[in-house]
């Protein structure tokens, strides 16, 4: 029995061309028994395929002929991947943000801050949010969500607040194991409530507060560790793609994160306001 949801249907079926069913959950069969991750799996197959048509990578390198829609050559680069033949699959086995460092095709690779993305391109939010974001995840600011329930020209200052006020309010629900998929349930009124059943009395504002401080110290973390958020890009295919709100222009998605960055900046610094 193949287990899938949304994710895994969309990294190894769609975005590599592959509709047929049964070819999608041999796929997902061969990343589950392999221990690889799903997401970060398909989209390095979709990036090794065009790298493989733009010859930037030869069959010689990879093993086999790679096509969109052609599942026999994915399976047999992902067990290269897994066994690492020669020195491209040791450094594709390291991201796909440091492979491109080495072989090229920056400009299509489809990571953003270091990861692989999951299966939102729906507009600014998903774009700047995954990148901002402490683990670069769809699920850190819920970007995409912002996107889809503002649909049309950007407002900036309101996109800003919404990913870090989300932001906040999920490192409070995270702390305490709430599933995600429960976050429409689970408001800060209701998770107060349930807490002070529990016998644990926490108000909102006690929840808030929780979350800015988790916030902020992940910021302080990154920080100390050298990480700064001026040096991640995104890559060109994000600006190429058609999104929820038709095609995204980089000087906007620039002052986005410029904007975001003086408001979490301003945060560590004024961490009561």
């Amino acid at each position: 029995t193949v287990s899938y949801d949304y994710e895994l249907i969309f990294a190894l079926g769609s975005f590599i061309g592959i509709s047929d069913k049964d070819a999608i959950l041999r796929l997902i069969e061969d990343v589950e028994l392999y221990g690889m991750d799903a997401i970060s799996s398909g989209i390095i197959l979709g990036w090794v395929t065009e790298a493989y048509e733009k010859g930037l990578i030869s069959e010689e390198v990879l093993g086999t002929k790679v096509a969109f829609g052609a599942v026999e050559g994915y399976r047999t680069v992902l067990r290269n991947l897994v066994r690492q033949p020669n020195q491209f699959y040791r450094d594709l086995a390291r991201g796909l943000a440091y492979a491109v460092k080495i072989y090229g095709g920056a400009d299509f690779a489809a990571v953003l801050g270091g990861n692989e993305m999951p299966g939102y391109h729906t507009g600014y939010g998903s774009v700047v949010g995954f990148t901002v974001a402490a683990r670069h995840s769809h699920l850190d600011n819920a970007g995409y969500s912002y996107d889809q329930s503002n649909v049309g020209p950007v407002d900036i200052e309101k996109l800003t607040d919404y990913l870090i006020e989300e932001e906040q309010i999920r490192c409070a629900l995270n702390s305490l194991v709430v599933c995600l998929f429960a976050r429409k349930v689970y408001d800060l009124e209701t998770t107060a409530r349930a807490l002070d059943a529990a016998g644990i009395p926490m108000t909102v504002e006690d929840l808030e507060a929780l979350g800015r401080r988790i916030f902020i110290l992940k910021l302080q973390i990154r920080q100390s560790m050298g990480f700064d958020l001026r040096q991640m890009t995104i890559p060109k295919r994000f600006f190429e793609t058609p999104t929820l709100n038709g095609k995204l222009d980089r000087a906007t998605a620039d002052r986005i994160m410029e904007r975001y960055l003086e408001k979490v900046e301003q945060l560590v610094v004024n961490p009561a306001n």
